[in-house]
Formats: C-alpha cells, sequence, structure tokens
C-alpha cells in the first residue's frame, strides 16, 4: 500500500485542499460582495437588520481567511497541518449545525444542503489526512515551530 505522504499520494492531497480552498471562497466571496442577497438566498428569508448582515458578512471574511490556508495548505499539507486541524473542527461545526437546522425546518434551501454535503466531505478529508499522515502528532513536537 502506498503512503499518505508519497509523493502521488500529495498531489491528490494538494488537488484535495486545493478544492476546498475554492468551494469555501465559493460561499465567501458571495457572502461578502452580496450578504444580504447572499443571506436570502441561503435562508430564504431577508436579513433583519444591518447588524445582523455586519456579522454575516464577518462570517464570510473569516471563511475567506480558511480558504487561504486551504491554499496554504495545498502548497505543502504536512507544515500547514495546523490550518487543517482548525478546518476539520471548523467544517465539522458548521455542518452539523446547519444540519440541524435544515433537519428542524428552520433553514429549506438547496444552497444549505450543499454546504452541509460538502463541508462534511471536506471535514472527513482533512481528518483521515492529518491523522494518516502523521501530521497530528508533529504539531507537538519542538522542530515544528520551526
Amino acid at each position: 500500500m502506498q503512503s499518505i505522504t508519497s509523493r502521488a499520494a500529495l498531489v491528490a492531497w494538494r488537488i484535495t485542499f486545493l478544492a476546498a480552498a475554492v468551494w469555501t471562497m465559493l460561499g465567501a466571496l458571495p457572502g461578502l460582495l452580496d450578504a444580504a442577497g447572499t443571506f436570502e438566498r441561503f435562508y430564504g428569508v431577508a436579513a433583519e437588520s444591518e447588524r445582523l448582515l455586519d456579522i454575516y458578512r464577518g462570517a464570510w471574511g473569516q471563511s475567506l481567511l480558511f480558504a487561504i490556508g486551504y491554499l496554504l495548505a495545498a502548497i505543502d499539507p504536512v507544515r500547514h497541518a495546523a490550518i487543517l486541524v482548525l478546518g476539520v473542527i471548523g467544517k465539522a461545526v458548521y455542518a452539523f449545525g446547519l444540519a440541524q437546522a435544515i433537519v428542524a425546518g428552520e433553514v429549506t434551501s438547496p444552497v444549505a444542503t450543499a454546504a452541509v454535503i460538502g463541508d462534511t466531505i471536506f471535514a472527513i478529508a482533512f481528518a483521515v489526512f492529518v491523522v494518516a499522515s502523521g501530521a497530528l502528532g508533529s504539531l507537538f513536537k519542538p522542530e515544528h515551530a520551526r
């Protein structure tokens, strides 16, 4: 069996992390550029206030930062494994919360369903890479800080 960090495997992982960056930017950029429209398409209702839109826009700004992080991971996945650990947590928590809202009937858009599916897939992929590559253990070694 081929190692998860072999040359061929790393190419596949880099493509995965590049895809995650593009996926995340597909949400972040519209959310930043047209927060009101994106909010309405996503939740099926208009935002109640400008303050809510500011918070929503800020969340998409954070997503854009994660997308940039996934681009860094695509360049050197083992070195940037900490970004992927944060990505596992962020994508899993977001997908779980959004899935709960969908099940409760609070959110009904197909875009939200796609977000749950996509973020779940990427959270699992990131977790597999971090654990199988041994990068998780290396995060706690002093030489990783260099």
